[in-house]
Parts: structure tokens; sequence; C-alpha cells
């Protein structure tokens, strides 16, 4: 087989994990419309996925299984373990992805895929590292992720982040089934007990609805500062039902959705 062109990077977190599923392919809603909230800083046009090989960051040791259900068609796919709930996790990744890199087992990398999300019941779950869980996988561990493969990419290449309806705040985008996000300061966001009763389901689901926009905020900058020929992108699959997860609370009989809503 010959020896892919580009490898493209997706972390990943696996369904029994969290609420978002593992990998998620795909530029377009399903109506066939562009996605909403993609600020673009320059032109630039990655070559087709045809081609290219696909490196999975996933969680514990499902990392063979899934690159293993992804290889089909004759793609390349290899996998890194990381913990996105522990940023330490994400920089040994990162460092790995990197060594790889520069061996050359990998080709040049030219994409990334934030794809992982979570959501607690709650707004207290901490980190290892002393920082809050759904702002941790949620947004800080993909911008570690991009620091620190930044000087890796090579042009042109792509930076695609999975927004949510849920940062709109209104019943028109989340059904009334999310609270809207609640703004403040970054600093004040990555630490627990940021919202009002921190300790109940509206807390943690303020918290999600609040990282998703913090990811619409965090492409916006990577539009601005990235360099020439790095396209910025927050994809937003609009409201679909995701699995379900011990960090999801069992939905009540007649829930539109079967868990939880992105």
């Amino acid at each position: 087989m010959a020896r892919p062109a580009n490898v493209d990077l997706c972390p990943s977190r696996t369904p029994s994990a969290d609420r978002e599923g593992a990998f998620h392919e795909a530029h377009r809603r399903d109506d066939g419309r562009e996605p909403r909230d993609r600020p673009r800083r320059r032109q630039a046009h990655p070559a087709p996925v045809a081609g290219r090989a696909l490196l999975v960051v996933t969680r514990g040791s499902s990392g063979a299984q899934l690159a293993a259900e992804l290889a089909t068609g004759g793609r390349t796919v290899s996998h890194v373990s990381a913990d996105l709930g522990s940023l330490d996790s994400v920089r040994s990744a990162a460092t790995e992805i990197r060594d790889r890199l520069d061996r050359g087992d990998l080709p040049p990398l030219r994409g990334f895929v934030g794809n992982a999300g979570i959501q607690y019941t709650n707004a207290l779950t901490e980190t290892p590292d002393g920082f809050e869980s759904t702002f941790t996988v949620n947004v800080l561990a993909n911008h570690l992720f991009v620091r620190l493969l930044q000087d890796r990419f090579t042009a042109p290449a792509r930076i695609v982040i999975t927004a949510s309806d849920t940062h709109f705040g209104d019943f028109k985008h989340n059904m009334g089934m999310v609270p809207g996000p609640a703004w403040k300061s970054p600093d004040l966001l990555a630490r627990t007990g940021a919202f009002p009763e921190p300790d109940t389901v509206v807390a943690g689901r303020t918290a999600y609805s609040t990282s998703k926009l913090a990811a619409i905020y965090l492409v916006h900058e990577y539009a601005r500062r990235l360099p020439a020929g790095i396209d910025a992108v927050a994809y937003n699959p609009g409201f679909v039902p995701a699995p379900a997860s011990p960090a999801t609370p069992t939905p009540s009989p007649g829930s539109r959705c079967g868990a939880s809503c992105r």
C-alpha cells in the first residue's frame, strides 16, 4: 500500500465515557448547507480525505479497536492514547505525535478535528490538574493540542472544532433542554463552582453550553492569529441526539432526545 501523503488528527472519547461519541467525519450539515460559525482567516483548501492517514487520540485501550473500525476502504488509521480530562496526558500525547512526525513515522500533519465533548450533571467535577472537567475536555484539551502542534501543521491545513446549538441560548436552538451560556472570564470558567448552585444538573448543563460558546470564541481567535494556510472552522452539527453516558442523566419518558443533545 502506498504511504499516505498527509495525516489528520482526531482526538476522541468513547461513547461509554462521554456524550458525543468517538468520531465525526463531516464538514456539512445533514441538509447539505454549510455549517454555521465557521470564520476563516484565509482561504485554504486541503486535499480530499481520500489517500490521507488518520491518527485518532483515544482514552484507555479503545484505540486499537477504533482504529480497526475506521480503517476501511484502504484508509491508514493509527492511534495515540490520552485522557482529555488530564492536560498532562494531552501534553504527553502531543509529544508522542511530534516525535512520530519528526521521525517520519507519520506523513505531514494537515488536519485536526476536535470532536470530543462531555457534559456532567454538576459544575463541580474537577480534573487531576484542578480545572473544571467540562471546560477542560470541551475547550482546554483541544486548545492545548493545537498550541503544542501548531508548528507541525503543513499548509494547507484545517482545524475543525465541534460546536453546538446550545451556545445560542434560546428555545429555537435547544428546545428548552439546556440553559443558555453564562459567559465569564475563562479563568473563572476553568474552575469548579463558576455557576450558581454548582451541584445541580442546571449548573452542569450551563457549564456545557458555556464551554461551547468558548469553543466559538476560540475558533474566531484561531482565524485571526494562526499562520497563513491554516483554516479554522467551528462545525455545528445542529440539534442531534447523542449517546448516553455516566456523565449525563437518564432521560425521562417522552424526552425529545435519547440522552442529551448538542
